[in-house]
């Protein structure tokens, strides 16, 4: 009797519960959407676990289900993830019209026909290598989609009489952006997001592609396209508008005839944006080699245009000095005393040669107008530009010579850290994986500020309990370490309070204190830094001393600067001394979330309905009586045969 109606209890929270979200009909955002939940695997990588409810509320998938995507969940806690998301997989949305349930299944099978797909025989380096769907698409936000060109106010008045002004205007400019565009994408973060895989030398070569992939993005660049495309255009042509068709994942090597690049559709593939096109037009290369050996004629023409060109420069820029070095040899000197011009230089010429030249004893100053000055000025700026240029150009352009190239790869090569680069890589790929929108970093404190836990731990200590390490982790966006493994010493009384270096008396309001009123997700107030720590009480003076340890405590300071010299057992022995008011074992769950808590969550300012919320928290219970808790299946629907992909 008491399992079931402690079961029943467990139904009323996940069926209805404080901050529910429409869709999250199971609440598993009252876990995920903790910032810090997450953990650090056995490898040093880090999992974020967190779900941003703003942005997934604002997101394309806000009316998804949880587990209409991730189906291998089944309970809590969940088991290991051995197998992404299908976006074939059908999902409990009907399209209106539709007489099937929502499901990306032929984008899919186009994907996996495409040259980014992979077949079940290929082998398990070269399906990781390949890009998926998540790599190319985040969750993306509703955003609007700018149509002045639609006059929409006209074409939908007849809508308004039944439905909303503002749910039919965005419809009916998402479906006109979609006709007369492709992706929502502007040229430039196309072109950024193809690079990222197809200038990595090393992921091509593991890839196996031909050559000419290899200098796909450089020569892209060099190309009128990608010139205008790095100036800003919205209309010069991207990757995607030559490789696909307007079913954007159709992108096949240029060999196969239903490629839009294949010789037979190159006519109608740049039709798209030439309406004049014929036989010669395509054959003009949209991807020009920075070193055309394979034309004499090419070959000539770039010649004799660098000639031309450098030659014309270097003309002129030797008869200014010939000219100026003939007139100080004649004693004429430039003065910009008074007005720039050029005049007669005494030290260089006698009186009697003035004479004899029948020159006058002084020439006379021109004070010229401001106007000329800043014409001046300015044609000074451009030719130090165009010089600027051509030095580049001969020196370390990857388009000219590069006389200076290999010593400045190597002067680049010195300051390059791999560590680093390594670490931006799986950044980026932490941020596609995650697909849920990364919320944007958070406050953090400087580094010498941070608890000196941090050193060996980082802010995702647990590792240990895999049932639930990524639950525990989550509270160190409220507690710092001390919180839960403080050891009581003698003479002194614990009192809990929020605690922040960087300001001795924290006011809030303080992050996840209460819910906002307006979406039901936690308040993030106007303190992001501030964590409940615990402060030793003096009985009898009743002072109060944090028990938190710095990073910029003389002792912490002076293990850092040693540590890498020291041998394990006199590491050992130094960590005790961090230890010494530390406890292995921490608080448990009932600690806290209980009626009879640890913290006083009242006077630590946690509004009313957050307190009951935090006493009464169901999952604690079910954390503590069941190993495994299998998820009810009374959320979804039935599947029929012919629904099933």
């Amino acid at each position: 009797m008491v399992t079931l109606l402690f079961m029943a209890g467990i139904f009323i929270v996940l069926l209805s519960p404080l901050p529910a979200q429409a869709t999250d009909t199971e609440n598993c955002l009252m876990c995920h959407r903790h910032r810090l939940i997450g953990r650090i695997d056995e490898n040093g990588r880090r999992w974020n676990y967190n779900v941003d409810e703003i942005l997934y509320r604002e997101s394309v998938h806000h009316i998804v289900g949880c587990r209409d995507c991730h189906t291998y969940i089944t309970k809590i806690p969940h088991d290991p993830v051995t197998r992404g998301v299908n976006c074939a997989t059908q999902c409990h949305i009907k399209p209106p019209f539709a007489q099937k349930k929502f499901s990306h299944e032929k984008i899919i099978a186009i994907y996996n026909g495409s040259v980014h797909g992979t077949s079940p025989q290929d082998p398990q380096a070269l399906k990781n290598a390949q890009p998926y769907c998540k790599y190319c698409h985040l969750n993306p936000l509703y955003t609007p989609v700018s149509e002045k060109g639609v006059p929409y106010a006209q074409t939908l008045r007849r809508c308004y009489n039944c439905h909303l002004p503002q749910g039919v205007i965005q419809a009916y400019n998402h479906i006109t952006h979609r006709l007369r565009k492709k992706t929502t994408r502007s040229p430039r973060q196309i072109v950024q997001l193809c690079a990222k895989c197809h200038q990595d030398a090393e992921l091509m070569k593991k890839l196996n592609v031909p050559p000419k992939v290899l200098t796909a993005v450089g020569s892209y660049n060099r190309s009128i396209h990608g010139k205008l495309v790095k100036l800003g255009s919205r209309e010069a042509a991207d990757c995607i508008s030559c490789h696909a068709s307007n079913a954007l994942h159709d992108i096949y090597q240029s060999d196969n005839p239903k490629a839009t690049t294949y010789k037979d559709n190159l006519q109608q593939t740049c039709r798209q944006c030439h309406a004049q096109t014929n036989s010669w037009f395509v054959r003009i290369a949209v991807h020009p080699a920075a070193n055309p050996d394979g034309s004499r004629v090419i070959r000539l023409v770039s010649h004799i245009l660098k000639f031309a060109l450098f030659g014309s420069i270097f003309s002129l820029v030797g008869l200014l000095l010939l000219e100026t070095v003939g007139r100080r040899r004649e004693g004429i000197k430039l003065r910009l005393k008074n007005g720039a011009s050029w005049g007669e230089n005494p030290a260089r010429r006698s009186r009697a040669d003035r004479r004899n030249a029948d020159l006058p004893a002084e020439l006379s100053r021109v004070n010229h107008p401001v106007i000329s000055y800043v014409i001046g000025f300015i044609f000074m700026l451009l030719t130090l530009v165009i010089f600027l240029g051509i030095v580049h150009h001969l020196t370390i352009s990857r388009q000219g010579p590069g006389l200076l190239r290999p010593l400045w790869e190597k002067y680049r090569a010195r300051g390059r850290s791999q560590l680093l680069v390594e670490a931006r890589r799986a950044a980026d790929l932490e941020r596609h994986r995650h697909f849920h929108n990364v919320a944007p970093e958070y406050p953090r404190l400087p580094e010498d500020k941070r608890p000196v836990c941090f050193i060996c731990h980082s802010e995702l200590p647990h590792r240990k309990n895999k049932r639930i390490r990524a639950l525990m982790n989550l509270h160190t966006q409220f507690f710092v370490c001390e919180t839960c493994h403080i050891k009581q010493k003698p003479g002194t009384t614990v009192v809990y309070k929020w605690y922040n270096p960087l300001d001795k008396n924290p006011k809030g309001p303080f992050y996840g204190t209460s819910y906002d009123p307006a979406t039901g997700s936690l308040s993030k107030g106007k303190d992001l830094l501030s964590r409940i720590a615990p402060f030793y009480q003096d009985q009898t003076t009743g002072e109060l001393r944090p028990a938190v340890l710095e990073q910029d405590a003389p002792l912490a300071r002076d293990y850092m600067k040693v540590r890498d010299t020291l041998s394990p057992e006199q590491r050992e022995g130094i960590k005790n001394q961090f230890h010494e008011e530390i406890k292995p074992q921490g608080y448990g769950c009932r600690t806290c979330h209980t009626e009879n808590s640890l913290l006083d969550f009242k006077r630590l300012g946690f509004a009313a309905n957050r307190i009951e919320n935090l006493k009464k928290l169901s999952v604690i219970g079910l954390l503590s009586n069941y190993n495994e808790f299998y998820l009810p299946e009374f959320f979804s629907e039935p599947q029929n045969q012919e629904d099933k992909p």
